[in-house]
């Protein structure tokens, strides 16, 4: 299981789990835990995260579209995570936006 969590930052006992996935959830609840506290970013995948660097890149992926398609973060809760793309997810906001206007 070090090879999930090589310096045990998170302090959880493998041997507490009675298998692999059950340990990777716990240790993919941590992450967010720690990473994404107010939970924006519930529309991830989580069981396809299998270290640490991938959930980083794709919710660091996250904040730069959110950044760049929403910079005055008027529609902040908006999950940008139940996208594919920033496209899908601009396009979405583009919506959003129109509907507000009429």
């Amino acid at each position: 299981m070090k090879k999930y969590d090589k310096n045990n930052a998170y302090k959880l006992d493998p041997s507490d789990y009675e298998c692999e996935d059950d340990y990777l959830d716990a240790l993919r609840s941590c992450w967010q835990a720690k990473y994404d506290p107010d939970h924006i970013f519930n529309g991830f995948c989580f069981n396809r995260f299998m270290i640490i660097d991938d959930y980083l890149l794709k919710l660091h992926v996250r904040l730069n579209w959110i950044k760049e398609c929403d910079p005055e973060e008027l529609y902040s809760k908006i999950d940008s995570s139940k996208y594919e793309n920033m496209f899908q997810f601009q396009h979405f906001l583009d919506l959003r936006k129109a509907l507000k206007k009429v």
